[in-house]
């Protein structure tokens, strides 16, 4: 575990970060419509692919059990019963998923190898120069979004931190006293609370551990005062009681957590938490990611009439590769932003 209290932070406007997120998932509006070079998606694209036989191989580059895997595994399922093929589920961990994405770079660009580049996450592989990556963005050719995993900040039950406002007005009075927990710097959960402090003129003091179950015994020990991570991670706990839901990064309140407002209702117009999206290498011809598109919504769409997502604790939250390529870019243009934060020290 260590802490590091940030030095004073370019202010980023609030309407900055509002539009990051809020064009990128309004874009989810385009879901319907197909990609402009894609065709009638509800026509099914015309070719052969997959060849009978032909194994897929799914690249997640983060670790077994997170929910970017339950996913991703719920997804193969159903993307192998509809395209009638194996499509075997690979964890390749390591570097943010860096390792993985360098994996499917270096794939024949045939549509048989696909991988998971959430956002933001991604992001800083690609744009910070020190972590020497061997792609950029438009080397990950997006097939589509299926869901969006809402940034959340929870507290111990007894904490006297009511409300988002609360919290803020301490933050205010203790400038960099405040403990706040996020499992890495660059993480989701740290960039959520880069956000805040910028949309709120705060400054936190961000205590970093590896996992998430470290963050919680952190917070229910009182080594930090809040935990900032995702709404899939902290559901169980909310409704167990373990933990109380102070405020949700999205855009509208969210099922798994009843009576949790979001941050722009309380006045900060801040929404930010992790996309999953499933990518090709470029070069990938056209008909090949006309057919892992129709997949991805066809899939998605028989999950969540099952009630798969409800289960894991997943918002879904369709985009197709347009929507995607254009949600991606918005994130970039944030991520960059808080690159620039941590160059600074």
């Amino acid at each position: 575990m260590h802490s590091k209290e940030f030095s004073k932070m370019r202010r980023i406007p609030s309407k900055l970060l509002g539009v990051t997120l809020v064009l990128g998932l309004a874009l989810a509006g385009c879901a319907e419509k197909p990609a402009a070079s894609g065709g009638d998606a509800s026509a099914g694209p015309k070719t052969n692919f997959p060849e009978p036989g032909k194994v897929v191989t799914m690249i997640v580059p983060y670790g077994v059990g997170g929910g970017t895997d339950i996913g991703a595994r719920l997804l193969a399922n159903d993307m192998s019963k509809l395209l009638d093929t194996t499509i075997n589920v690979e964890n390749k961990v390591g570097a943010s998923g860096q390792i993985g994405l360098t994996e499917l770079v270096s794939s024949k660009p045939d549509g048989y190898t696909i991988a998971w580049a959430n956002a933001p996450i991604t992001s800083p592989i690609y744009l910070d120069p020190s972590r020497k990556a061997a792609f950029k963005s438009e080397d990950l050719v997006p097939l589509g979004n299926y869901v969006f995993d809402p940034a959340l900040l929870v507290v111990p039950k007894d904490s006297p931190y009511q409300s988002l406002k609360d919290l803020i007005d301490a933050a205010k009075a203790q400038p960099g006293k405040i403990a706040i927990s996020a499992s890495a710097v660059l993480a989701p959960g740290d960039m959520v609370i880069r956000a805040l402090e910028a949309a709120a003129g705060v400054k936190f003091s961000t205590v970093y551990f590896e996992t998430a179950g470290q963050q919680r015994s952190a917070l229910l020990g009182g080594q930090v005062a809040v935990e900032s991570g995702s709404i899939s991670e902290a559901a169980g706990a909310l409704q167990s009681g373990q933990v109380r839901g102070l405020t949700l990064f999205d855009g509208t309140e969210s099922k798994f957590a009843p009576g949790v407002p979001t941050a722009k209702s309380e006045g900060y117009d801040v929404e930010w938490g992790s996309s999953r999206i499933l990518v090709v290498p470029k070069g990938t011809p056209q008909d090949v990611i006309d057919v892992w598109t129709k997949a991805i919504k066809d899939a998605s769409d028989q999950e969540a009439a099952r009630g798969d997502f409800d289960k894991a604790f997943l918002t879904q939250r369709y985009m197709d590769p347009a929507a995607t390529a254009a949600y991606v870019k918005t994130i970039d243009q944030q991520v960059q932003v808080f690159l620039d934060q941590v160059a600074k020290g």
